[in-house]
């Protein structure tokens, strides 16, 4: 399956990236552009990553959304995944990074 992305924009600033499909090694970078592009924004303040519609992820998917939060991180923003389930989730939980990318409990 194709990935497809968007990028729903709301009034707090808070840049969604909505993907939808297979996260591997053909579709990582786009993802990876999608998001910086939201982030880059000056009035993005957070970018959400909505996995919710992703039926793969491989290591490059991983490596892609760990790139985004470092450099959310570096520009003082927030990133955060939400919406990852089943094997998504597995993934991410399995390789660590779950904990990291998830969003921070209040």
């Amino acid at each position: 399956m194709v990935l497809s992305l968007c990028t729903k924009r709301r009034d707090n600033g808070v840049a969604v990236v909505v993907a939808a499909g297979e996260v591997d090694l053909a579709s990582a970078e786009a993802l990876e552009q999608e998001a910086t592009a939201a982030l880059v924004q000056a009035e993005t303040t957070e970018v959400v990553v909505d996995l919710s519609g992703v039926t793969f992820l491989d290591s490059s998917g991983i490596s892609a959304l760990v790139k985004q939060r470092r450099l959310a991180d570096e520009r003082g923003k927030l990133m955060r995944i939400s919406g990852a389930g089943g094997t998504v989730r597995d993934v991410l939980q399995l390789t660590g990074v779950w904990q990291h990318l998830r969003a921070r409990e209040a």
